[in-house]
């Protein structure tokens, strides 16, 4: 399958949308969107980021589900990392459920080191709370250690 990083805009809402994500973020100036499609236009994953000065956080980030562990949020993000590279920020920070073990070896796998926790920040469902770990990857050689 072949799929195409793309730029996403106010055109991708109902994709956005579908998958579980907030097209309206992107109303925000700071807030961007990248994302993979297929050949038939239909959105797979996609990314949401902001960037202030020279650090950036991302907001989202979002595979459809029949199309999860196949590395796709990795490329995408590794993708969104040299872009912002290459617009010399020099920090990427995200959060994270301490619980959520694929998106916690996705960040690792591409160096984001832990950076802070927030205790009990998620309420599930069945009413447990779960802390929040806040990640960051340096992009301009320097560690990531806290």
């Amino acid at each position: 399958m072949t799929l195409d990083f793309v730029s996403l805009g106010g055109e991708d809402a109902d994709g956005i949308t579908a998958l579980g994500g907030k097209p309206d973020l992107l109303d925000q100036g700071s807030i961007t969107a990248h994302g993979l499609k297929d050949q038939h236009g239909q959105l797979i994953c996609f990314l949401m980021i902001q960037a202030v000065a020279d650090e950036a956080e991302v907001i989202d980030i979002v595979t459809r589900a029949d199309h999860r562990r196949r590395g796709l949020a990795g490329h995408l993000l590794s993708r969104v990392i040299e872009d912002l590279r290459r617009d010399s920020v020099a920090a990427l920070f995200l959060e994270v459920d301490e619980n959520n073990d694929a998106a916690l070896r996705l960040y690792r796998s591409r160096d984001f080191r832990p950076a802070g926790r927030r205790p009990s920040y998620y309420r599930h469902a069945d009413g447990r709370r779960t802390d929040a770990l806040l990640m960051r990857r340096m992009l301009d050689g320097a560690s990531s250690s806290p």
